[in-house]
């Protein structure tokens, strides 16, 4: 669940009926647990995502240098760097 997943695909992974997984949710030191999954779990893809935006960003920069990329290239390079900056600057905000 902490990866996604839906209480009652989690309970039937783990063999229990979803009803008994909602009980556990009762249980502070279950809750606890689950709620450190989480952050963990956000956290990894929150940083897989800036590592990826940073290679994008990298791509992009080296397109946008190249002396052999054509100006449609570059055009299309800029334009895909635009489309994607708003986004970027709303996660970095929302990681504060």
């Amino acid at each position: 669940m902490a990866a996604g997943r839906r209480i009652s695909t989690a309970a039937k992974e783990i063999g229990v009926h979803r009803s008994t997984l909602h009980n556990w949710f009762e249980i502070p030191a279950f809750r606890e647990a689950y709620d450190d999954a989480s952050r963990l779990a956000s956290g990894a893809v929150s940083d897989q995502m800036h590592e990826l935006s940073r290679l994008a960003l990298d791509t992009l920069r080296q397109i946008l240098t190249s002396e052999k990329a054509s100006p449609s290239v570059k055009l299309k390079a800029s334009l895909a760097r635009k489309s994607h900056q708003q986004p970027l600057a709303k996660s970095r905000h929302l990681r504060h």
